[in-house]
């Protein structure tokens, strides 16, 4: 990794694109991130989820989801150097630790077991990354309940729905244009200033 003493050249950037005073994500510094962890292969994915770790263990919730999304982000674009890294026994004892602390944000507990479900289906294939699929059975094996990172669609509205809905409006529309009395009377007061 990086010599006692020395820093990490990926803390202060990663400090940086997962700040708690963000309102959303900063998506152009998140795929510079992306880009600079490729040039960097081994040692770039190395350094990167070190410094990711740390962040994690940041106690605002939002630095938390930041730092998730970064993390997802980085598994998309980078390449296997990264998903070792990801799926190394230090990575996952810290997804774990985030997920069973019971000061965690419900929001970022979700985030992360959705997040390892996708993981650990994106890297079955790989039997390298299998401590991401460890991690997976232990937190099961503990009661945690895995969702989906897509929300489900809406329900669906059956026709006869649409149908009394629309008569509703209609009739509602009707009354208005009939009323005589409400509010009207009380605008005609009021002229529009020249």
């Amino acid at each position: 990794m990086f010599k006692a003493g020395q820093p990490n050249p990926y803390d202060e950037i990663v400090a940086n694109t997962t700040d708690e005073n963000l309102t959303s994500e900063n998506w152009e510094m998140i795929l510079n991130l992306c880009d600079k962890v490729v040039e960097e292969k081994e040692q770039g994915a190395r350094n990167v989820i070190a410094a990711i770790l740390r962040r994690l263990t940041h106690r605002t919730s939002n630095v938390q989801l930041y730092t998730l999304t970064l993390a997802e982000s980085l598994t998309k674009n980078c390449g296997v150097e990264l998903h070792r890294e990801i799926a190394s026994r230090a990575f996952t004892q810290g997804l774990e630790k985030l997920i069973t602390d019971r000061n965690t944000h419900d929001k970022v507990r979700r985030r992360a077991l959705s997040l390892i479900a996708e993981w650990t289906s994106d890297f079955e294939k790989d039997p390298s990354l299998g401590i991401m699929e460890e991690c997976y059975d232990s937190l099961k094996s503990k009661g945690y309940k895995f969702e989906t990172p897509n929300e489900p669609p809406p329900p669906d509205v059956d026709d006869e729905v649409r149908r009394r809905e629309e008569e509703e409006l209609q009739r509602v529309l009707e009354m208005s244009m009939h009323d005589k009395g409400g509010r009207g009377g009380q605008w005609n007061q009021y002229s529009l200033a020249s």
